[in-house]
């Protein structure tokens, strides 16, 4: 069976794209991995919740190619007390509500389940992600089962310690933070039967006083070690700094400590601040050099644009890519009790592109042309099924 390749144009400055079929043979760059999503949807109180989840997992199956989920989890999930559960009880308020204050200020507190780095359960509440597993994670994974694709699951670590009023937090210790992640992972295998495709290592860590890179790199390290002696085998993704030209640092950091380096599967980055055509190119260059991926994971409030998708997959080399939440791909219209949804511009334009590359697609470059030659306003972007 010949390959089927997909040729693109991605048009600069123009929010447009076209696809077409060519043959082509020469290859460059890692295979492609997935189109990503971070799994908001609504407020887990909103009545209509059921109704808009699937609406907007229907489409977001049929139109836009997203076949990973980010699924957070709080570093607050290690403590006696379930704050989540509380909030949830009284109807998810925010604003200045009490209970909403209450959860804010306590979701990415840690209180040591015991005094040492072994798992005492009771220490622990995944209330929040057990919610998301069975409103978001199962419900995609069995749309895109029943198209014959499977659901990348990439648990992320998320613990922004600056809403923290008042108590601790243990996690920047390595065996700490290595405990709280084989907790995570036994929780999901024992009530769930799911075991992560990856771990995305702390959300935008360059926001976090407690962290920094060397500390990461040896939070990464120990956990590594304590993922393979339990039969889990690591696979790591970051930094995810908020700023883009932060990923590097960071990310040498990490791969300072050996087996984190072996455990280190992409390296992420955001778009928040940074960024320019430079950082992207050494991005690429460097993720090569480490023999892994990149990915851009974040820059949400629809900044992910088409000229956005195009420079993060040609020249920041990205073998994964997020548009945004669940949620931020549509407009969501209630009328009286009915809901109904509308895809958002970018959801429309990257949606022709995203939907057709599948993982393990390759790069290709025309043999007559250099890989990153503009011309007409144009430049040539083209994958390689692995069929």
């Amino acid at each position: 069976m010949i390959p089927t390749l997909l040729f693109l144009f991605l048009l600069a400055p123009s929010l447009y794209a076209q696809a077409g079929w060519i043959l082509e043979d020469s290859t460059w760059g890692q295979p492609f991995q997935r189109w990503e999503a971070t799994s908001f949807i609504a407020s887990p109180c909103d009545p209509q919740f059921d109704r808009i989840r699937d609406l907007m997992l229907d489409s977001l199956v049929r139109f836009t190619g997203v076949n990973r989920l980010r699924v957070e989890v709080r570093s607050g999930s290690e403590n006696p007390v379930d704050h989540y559960a509380e909030w949830r009880a009284a109807g998810c308020p925010g604003g200045s509500d009490p209970a909403y204050l209450r959860w804010r200020q306590n979701r990415y507190v840690t209180v040591n389940d015991n005094d040492d780095s072994t798992i005492n359960e009771g220490g622990f509440h995944f209330t929040e992600l057990d919610a998301t597993i069975e409103n978001v994670v199962i419900p995609l994974r069995t749309r895109l089962e029943a198209r014959g694709e499977d659901l990348h699951v990439n648990l992320c670590y998320v613990a922004f310690t600056g809403q923290n009023v008042g108590g601790t937090y243990i996690h920047d210790r390595p065996h700490e933070y290595a405990e709280f992640v084989l907790a995570v992972h036994q929780h999901l295998k024992k009530k769930w039967n799911i075991v992560p495709d990856s771990w995305e290592a702390v959300l935008e860590p360059d926001l976090v006083p407690q962290w920094t890179a060397q500390k990461l790199g040896a939070a990464l390290n120990a956990t590594a070690v304590t993922l393979r002696n339990n039969g889990i085998e690591p696979r790591f993704v970051a930094p995810s700094t908020t700023n883009m030209s932060n990923a590097i640092p960071w990310t040498k950091q990490i791969v300072a400590y050996p087996n984190a380096k072996a455990a280190l599967k992409e390296m992420s980055y955001h778009r928040y601040s940074g960024t320019s055509i430079d950082v992207a190119v050494e991005i690429r260059s460097y993720a090569d050099t480490l023999g892994i991926g990149s990915s851009m994971l974040e820059w949400w409030f629809d900044n992910a644009t088409p000229d956005v998708l195009r420079t993060d997959l040609l020249t920041a080399g990205n073998t994964s890519w997020q548009e945004a939440t669940i949620s931020g791909h549509f407009d969501l219209i209630r009328e009286g009790d009915s809901v109904r949804i509308t895809r958002k511009k970018n959801a429309v334009l990257n949606g022709i592109l995203t939907r057709y590359i599948k993982p393990g697609a390759m790069r290709i470059a025309d043999s007559s042309e250099n890989r990153y030659e503009e011309h007409s306003g144009r430049i040539r972007c083209g994958y390689q099924s692995k069929n």
